[in-house]
């Protein structure tokens, strides 16, 4: 049970859940809509997850080892690496989980003939250690970092499907003037939601561990410029999100079914989210506003299954 806290397994089961919708929700419904059928096979996929969850898995682990201290005045009743898990045994499953996970992410990427898309696992290996040593202390930098991260996960998928696609479907495509983009614009799409509500989150989190950060010397942006100016910022990001959220279903949806769903579960928590924060003044506030915003993510990722109901309403 320690072993699974530490590696946030409830997260690692939501970038499982987010990757199978990505391609099974979106991606393969949207190119069956005009006759095409997935090309990278489901076992290569697997792996490929496997990858993604090995390398996020690590990035918990180490994140923790160097947070020990500070996350002794922040979460105390949290601490594993130390207390039930020790130092030396963490780094371990840090190097392994580093390991099979850029074997994995090079295997699949070799199967698609494009192992430059290999590098994407050791880059973010990479970017999770700086963001644990070096990131995380510094104005938004760990923030942006983090939501980046986060973004890729839908990306990944689209990163090695299309190219399966485009290999097999050379001739099609060249003769009929077809391509994917259409697919990837929805993807993209996806990959800012997580953005933009991981970076939200991240600052949210930064307001409910205000002052173990403090007490660190970090320069997060509630302690640079002040809660006040941050819950502001956290308002205008929400606005920011709404607003595209409209322009996307104005531009490419106008269907009833994702009107409510989108209003109940995406836009109804999200303006209680931008009340909340304003009103905050203690750190289960931001715990409760940071669990909303989890809520959210799921509820966008599970639109990925409404967009498959649409498709086959429509044919």
């Amino acid at each position: 049970m320690n072993f699974l806290r530490l590696i946030r397994w409830y997260n690692l089961l939501m970038i499982v859940f987010t990757m199978l919708v990505m391609r099974y929700g979106v991606i393969e419904p949207l190119i069956g809509f005009k006759g095409f059928e997935l090309q990278l096979s489901w076992y290569n996929f697997l792996i490929l997850i496997f990858a993604t969850v090995f390398i996020t898995a690590a990035g918990y682990i180490i994140n923790d080892y160097f947070d020990a201290k500070i996350d002794a005045l922040n979460k105390p009743d949290r601490i594993i690496i130390g207390n039930k898990i020790e130092r030396r045994l963490a780094l371990f499953l840090h190097t392994i989980f580093n390991i099979l996970g850029v074997l994995l992410g090079f295997y699949v990427s070799f199967i698609i003939n494009l192992p430059s898309l290999g590098l994407i696992f050791p880059i973010v290996s990479g970017l999770l250690w700086f963001y644990s040593t070096t990131y995380k202390k510094q104005l938004l930098i760990g923030n942006i970092v983090i939501s980046c991260i986060t973004a890729l996960v839908p990306l990944i998928v689209i990163f090695f499907e299309i190219p399966a696609l485009n290999s097999f479907y050379r001739d099609l495509i060249i003769s009929k003037g077809e391509d994917f983009s259409y697919v990837i614009h929805w993807i993209y799409f996806y990959a800012f939601f997580a953005f933009i509500l991981t970076l939200i989150r991240e600052i949210v989190k930064d307001m409910e561990d205000f002052e173990g950060d403090e007490a660190y010397g970090r320069n997060t942006l509630p302690i640079v410029s002040g809660i006040k100016i941050t819950k502001s910022i956290v308002c205008s990001l929400i606005i920011l999100f709404l607003i595209f959220l409209g322009f996307i279903y104005l531009t490419y949806l106008n269907d009833m079914i994702t009107l409510i769903y989108i209003l109940v579960f995406i836009i109804i928590p999200l303006l209680f989210v931008g009340f909340k924060t304003l009103k905050a003044d203690k750190k289960e506030d931001y715990h409760l506003i940071s669990n909303i915003l989890k809520f959210v993510m799921l509820a966008g990722v599970i639109y990925g299954m409404i967009i498959r109901i649409l498709l086959k309403i429509n044919l």
